[in-house]
């Protein structure tokens, strides 16, 4: 698996999903400390949510995983709520260590958040060391919100309809999809994130798309990467 082999990257918000076992799609044999190496095997890409690393621990386990068992050119994105502020410069700190699968940070935040000085600030810095997708979770952006997005080369996390912010200098752009909405609305979704995302592609630009649930479906994210080379 290369980067190369994939126009949009393809995959799920998080893999620990126990509803995935028992043959739904892990191995029932299959040790738990070995999912990542399966999932990496189908699926290039994956959202790190911002419950699995929480924690310098637990962050520290995932960036040992994705050192040991991530399948060559798998990439990972991370969520960040930016309300959130525990031990966060050293769990970033950690994530040095897997520069190279490291596709960037969706940090999650809303209008009322970012228009704290502070919050800026810290947003503008992590655009320096990080490429940085922002999710407003359905939120349209305001004019000087876009404005800020355009100068510091962060883009907007798109969910196939609201306002796109996508700045020719940004390095990630990635879109959500829930694979739990009835099917006409998910294979809308999908038809409109792929097409999109394909429009506006460029080589320096990582194009990412999740699919969501409670757990996200395995069928939806396999039926996306067949639609995607279809396209």
């Amino acid at each position: 698996m290369s980067q190369r082999d994939y126009r949009i990257l393809i995959g799920t918000a998080g893999w620990q999903h126990p509803e995935w076992g028992n043959e739904v799609f892990y191995p029932e044999d299959l040790p738990k400390d070995w999912y990542l190496s399966f999932y990496s095997n189908e699926f290039p890409v994956v959202l790190v949510t911002a419950q699995q690393w929480s924690d310098v621990s637990t962050t520290e386990q995932i960036v040992d995983e994705m050192i040991e068992q991530a399948s060559e050119g798998f990439k990972c994105v991370f969520e960040l709520n930016l309300a959130e502020q525990e031990s966060i410069q050293t769990r970033l700190a950690l994530l040095q260590k897997i520069e190279n699968t490291l596709s960037g940070l969706l940090v999650q935040a809303n209008h009322s958040l970012i228009s704290d000085e502070k919050s800026r600030e810290q947003l503008a810095d992590l655009s320096k060391r990080f490429n940085v997708c922002l999710d407003l979770n359905g939120e349209v952006a305001n004019e000087s919100l876009t404005a800020f997005c355009e100068q510091h080369a962060i883009s907007l996390c798109w969910r196939g309809e609201q306002q796109q912010v996508l700045p020719d200098n940004a390095r990630l752009w990635l879109a959500r999809c829930n694979s739990n909405e009835e099917d006409k609305a998910v294979v809308q979704c999908l038809k409109r994130s792929i097409a999109e995302q394909l429009k506006l592609e460029t080589p320096s630009r990582e194009h990412v798309l999740i699919i969501d649930g409670s757990p996200p479906s395995i069928e939806v994210t396999r039926n996306a990467n067949i639609m995607l080379d279809i396209m």
